[in-house]
């Protein structure tokens, strides 16, 4: 999910600004005659479009400011980096590095295949909160194959009326499937528990619930002929991904704390000696490049990835047993303290990384 400005209104975003600029004036003049939950649903709903609309880019800042910002992202998140570890160390899966085809389908068609996941694979309970979203898919989702810029897909829920945007573009990969299944399943996250504090206190927790679905999904795609050979190999590609992100968390975090100390000390030329520290890592690469990663934000891709094995591994042994955990965890306080959040999630018996081993050997394993 992102936040965007106005001075970043283009190709990519337009179609947001187009949707929310009207909205935000009816809800401001709505927001008058309103009162109680409705009316805190109205101002957290104008809160999010105004950051989106209205924000200016931030002031470009030197590498020791962008160092002191990162450091400051980072501390709230430093308790879990350890998380990353299991699967850092376990390394890479060896996988295929070719193209594999899938068949090309209409919008209608690709629709159908994310439609068909949901109803299959959860609940009356999940599927009703899927369809919700789905049948204003008109309004609120836009697929598009011919943007200039190609971003990542994207969501935004607004409280009031419980709507999920998503944008996207369509690359007519098996990817595309996996990254709308993942998009709604922001949509029956929040659709069930949104709270702003959310974006303050837990923010490291919000893919957990999207991670499972893609993962589910892709479980599901496998089933079919047509997108087996695809969905093998981007399975092991993501957990390749996972893998890179993880690294990358844990290389910056001894960055940070080494940075933090030539600091105390007052050294001279420091960045030269970040440079240095960090290029016994990422050969060729410097602390400018290390920045432009935003490592701090991918970090939660890897603490939903782990979480989320848990919840695959509960529901390939009981289907009710993971999808009531899965809406257990979805329920958890945002206003929670993250410590206290992450508590919640451990006494539910979902323990991060326990069966990670076991997934990585599954997915290894040639299909017979």
């Amino acid at each position: 999910m992102k936040i965007l400005g106005k001075n970043r209104v283009n190709r990519e975003n337009r179609w947001y600004v187009e949707h929310f600029n009207d909205q935000y004036n009816r809800l401001l003049v709505l927001k008058e005659s309103t009162k109680g939950e409705a009316r805190q649903q109205i101002e957290e709903t104008l809160e999010i479009i105004a950051n989106f609309i209205f924000d200016d880019e931030q002031d470009e800042i030197d590498i020791l400011g962008a160092l002191e910002e990162e450091y400051e992202m980072s501390d709230s998140i430093r308790d879990f980096i350890y998380l990353a570890s299991p699967i850092v160390v376990g390394g890479p899966i060896e996988r295929t590095r070719r193209y594999i085809s899938v068949p090309r389908l209409s919008d209608s068609d690709f629709l159908d295949i994310v439609n068909g996941f949901y109803k299959d694979c959860t609940d009356r309970e999940i599927y009703t909160l899927f369809r919700a979203n789905y049948k204003r898919r008109k309004k609120l989702l836009s697929m598009d194959r011919l943007m200039e810029i190609a971003p990542s897909p994207q969501s935004i829920f607004l409280p009031y009326g419980k709507k999920t945007y998503i944008r996207m573009k369509r690359y007519g990969v098996v990817e595309d499937i996996f990254d709308l299944v993942h998009e709604y399943g922001h949509s029956i996250h929040f659709s069930t528990n949104f709270d702003m504090k959310m974006y303050e206190n837990n923010y490291l927790f919000v893919e957990i619930v999207s991670i499972f679905f893609e993962l589910l999904c892709m479980e599901h795609l496998i089933s079919f002929k047509e997108f087996e050979d695809a969905t093998l190999d981007y399975r092991k590609q993501y957990y390749n991904m996972t893998v890179i992100k993880g690294r990358n968390a844990l290389i910056e975090d001894g960055i940070l704390y080494f940075w933090l100390e030539l600091r105390s000390q007052k050294a001279k030329n420091i960045i030269g000696r970040l440079n240095s520290e960090y290029s016994k890592y990422c050969e060729g690469k410097t602390i400018a490049d290390m920045l432009n990663m935003n490592i701090s934000t991918m970090f939660i891709y890897v603490v939903g990835y782990v979480i989320a094995l848990e919840l695959l591994d509960a529901y390939k042994k009981d289907k009710d047993k993971g999808l009531y955990l899965l809406k257990k965890l979805m329920r958890i306080d945002w206003r929670l303290p993250m410590e206290e959040y992450y508590r919640r999630i451990l006494d539910l018996g979902i323990e991060p990384n326990e069966h990670l081993s076991d997934y990585k050997n599954y997915i290894m394993t040639p299909k017979r």
